[in-house]
């Protein structure tokens, strides 16, 4: 990417009301929204402080700019309707895709009807590959009627099984005597290795043991168990039961070796 984007985009540090504030006073006028994903997956499954996703709604809602979640990761996974449905705060736009389709190309933009009417009266174009793709319109439908099946009852069970794993995993850290933080969601998680307080940001995040944390994907790979390399954890529902017994069992064994 050129480095010329900088000039078009103004960063400010998640989990920071009063970060985001600064920014919009900074550059009074000039802020058109306000893009972020609402738990914090990949900057480490960091779930928002109380007050924080209803803060930047309002605060975009005063100086005039939409509130954009990227829902790419949460969408469809972490709740039917989103982690904006989990944690009671709707955007003005929403970005969604892979979940949406059980892995057919497909993404969707969902918003206020005021913004994406745009589309159709006021000269804004939308282009895309698969705009209209029959395969991919059918798996989207077929993946949702499955989700919303029973009330949600695949939901429950993933919720179920993911809080059972990370319990265990925290339970297994104690044991062991590891400096591991085991936070985020049933379905999105991930063990931090750290003595200090939860991360709740990029920089708390970055600032944990790396090199632990990769010394247990290692080991968890050694024992047949595959994570993400930064320690993330991905539930879905073909991880029965079964499944989280025997990854237990394997971090137990995984844990002995970082010793």
């Amino acid at each position: 990417m050129p480095k010329s984007v900088l000039d078009d985009v103004v960063v400010a540090g998640w989990n920071d009301l009063d970060a985001l504030t600064a920014a919009f006073d900074r550059h009074p006028g000039e802020i058109a929204a306000v893009m972020m994903e609402p738990v914090m997956v990949n900057g480490g499954a960091v779930v928002p402080d109380d007050g924080y996703l209803a803060g930047v709604r309002d605060l975009c809602r005063v100086k005039g700019a939409l509130f954009i979640c990227d829902e790419v990761i949460t969408g469809f996974r972490v709740a039917l309707r989103g982690a904006q449905a989990r944690l009671g705060v709707t955007a003005d736009l929403a970005i969604y895709a892979k979940a949406v389709a059980a892995g057919f190309p497909l993404a969707m933009v969902a918003g206020r009807r005021d913004v994406m009417d745009t589309l159709l009266d006021k000269g804004v174009m939308h282009g895309g590959t698969y705009n209209g793709n029959v395969q991919s319109m059918a798996a989207a439908i077929a993946a949702l009627d499955e989700l919303e099946r029973d009330d949600g009852a695949v939901y429950r069970v993933l919720e179920q099984r993911g809080s059972r794993l990370m319990q265990g995993l925290a339970s297994l850290a104690a044991k062991h005597r590891v400096p591991m933080r085991v936070q985020g969601l049933p379905a999105i998680f991930q063990t931090f290795f750290t003595t200090g307080p939860a991360p709740r940001n990029y920089r708390d995040a970055l600032a944990c043991d790396r090199d632990r944390a990769l010394a247990f994907h290692c080991a968890l790979q050694e024992e047949g168990i595959r994570i993400n390399q930064m320690a993330k954890w991905f539930l879905s529902t073909a991880h029965d039961d079964a499944i989280i017994d025997e990854t237990l069992a394997a971090a137990d064994r995984a844990m002995a070796t970082l010793k």
